[in-house]
């Protein structure tokens, strides 16, 4: 049997304040926590407090890029991270999947979209379960007796 999946909690990183009421209420509806910030030094406080497992970031934020908080990689137990923005270029597409982003939507927010897709990220299927147990080598030699 496996452990229950740990809570959802998301840090919603965005300067717009109608759009964070707006996501958070379609986020509450999923039963998940969120946090609520609005520059990449709040953001990177939230993130170092280790609770956070999905990131929904603008790309324009007063202090920054949204794209400079996985220049490190991914911290745990961070488990989604998808970037919003206004901007619709390739080149910044490009970037957000090299900083390791899992996916790019562009405002006005499509909040059924986005909030699907984070369950894609969070709660991964049931198949996809399956897949992971069919990885795993039996080793005869290193079987008790």
């Amino acid at each position: 049997m496996s452990a229950p999946a740990a809570p959802v909690h998301v840090l919603v990183v965005d300067d717009d304040e109608d759009t964070s009421a707006l996501l958070g209420s379609w986020l509450r509806r999923q039963g998940w926590a969120a946090t609520f910030v609005h520059d990449l030094a709040q953001a990177r406080v939230a993130l170092g407090e280790g609770e956070i497992s999905a990131l929904v970031t603008d790309l324009s934020l007063p202090d920054g890029s949204g794209l400079s908080l996985l220049s490190n990689g991914r911290p745990p137990p961070l488990r989604a991270a998808i970037v919003m923005t206004g901007w619709s270029g390739d080149a910044e597409r490009r970037e957000a999947e090299q900083r390791g982003f899992d996916a790019y939507f562009v405002k006005p927010l499509d909040a059924t979209q986005l909030v699907g897709r984070l369950r894609q990220l969070l709660e991964p299927s049931s198949a996809d379960a399956a897949a992971e147990v069919r990885n795993l080598r039996c080793d005869e030699q290193e079987r008790e007796p």
